[in-house]
This record gives C-alpha cells, structure tokens and sequence, in this order.
C-alpha cells in the first residue's frame, strides 16, 4: 500500500518540476497576451541563449533589428549584422530603403562600442556612423 502512494508523490514532483521547467524556458513567452511584452520576452530569451533564430518570433521589424543588435553586442560578432541585414532587405522591403546601410552600420556601431574595437567602425558605409563610430570607441 505505502509503495503506489510513495510513487504517486514521486510522480506528481517530477511533473512540477517538469512545469516548472518549462514555464521558466521558451513556452512561456508563447502564452503572453500583451504582444509587446511577449515580444520583450522574446529578446530577453534571445539575449540570454544568445540565439538570434528566436528573435525571428518577434513580429515588429524595430525589435526584431533590437534583439539581433543586443546578441551582435553580447557576442562581439558583427556577422549578425551583416544575417539582420540580409534579412531586412529579403524580408521587410517596405522597411529598409534600397541600398540603404543604416541598420547595419548601425548594428556594427553597436558592436564596436560594446567590444571597443575601433576596426569595426571602418567597415562602416555611411561616413556619419563612421564619424560617429571613432567618436565612441576611442
């Protein structure tokens, strides 16, 4: 009699902690109603996996840009960058003007300053986020 209760209190722990495990990962941010705080859960999430395939379930392109910029930043790698980018001009056309660099050079700012590494701002197009660029590394 003892041994069907003692694994029924096992059982029921595990599925808590199973709950509590996945309430605390990815899922959570699916069941969030408000989409700008469901959007803020995903980037945070992002950011702290330093995953940017999860930023592609934010719906808003400014955010989506946010989210790739923060893990550009906490990873040091302008490649993600460059990813954003490619995928701006592919995927939000309406949002990037043609032949327009400013959300890279953007995103390459950010990464120069976060790292200070001032080489990164050379590869920047536009000559006023370059400028800009030297001014914040130094």
């Amino acid at each position: 009699m003892k041994k069907p209760l003692i694994y029924i209190i096992f059982l029921v722990i595990i599925l808590i902690i199973i709950g509590f495990l996945v309430y605390n990962s990815l899922y959570k941010c699916y069941f969030v109603k408000d989409s700008g705080i469901g959007e803020s859960c995903w980037t945070k999430f992002a950011v702290d996996k330093k995953d940017v395939s999860i930023c592609d379930k934010i719906k808003d392109f400014q955010l989506i840009n946010n989210c790739y910029i923060e893990i550009a930043q906490e990873k040091g790698d302008i490649t993600i960058c460059d990813t954003f980018y490619d995928k701006a001009v592919k995927d939000y056309p309406g949002e990037i003007a043609s032949g327009d660099t400013g959300i890279k050079d953007g995103c390459y700012q950010f990464v120069a300053d976060s790292t200070k590494d001032s080489s990164i701002c050379a590869k920047i197009q536009r000559e006023d986020f370059r400028n800009n660029c030297y001014s914040i590394v130094k």
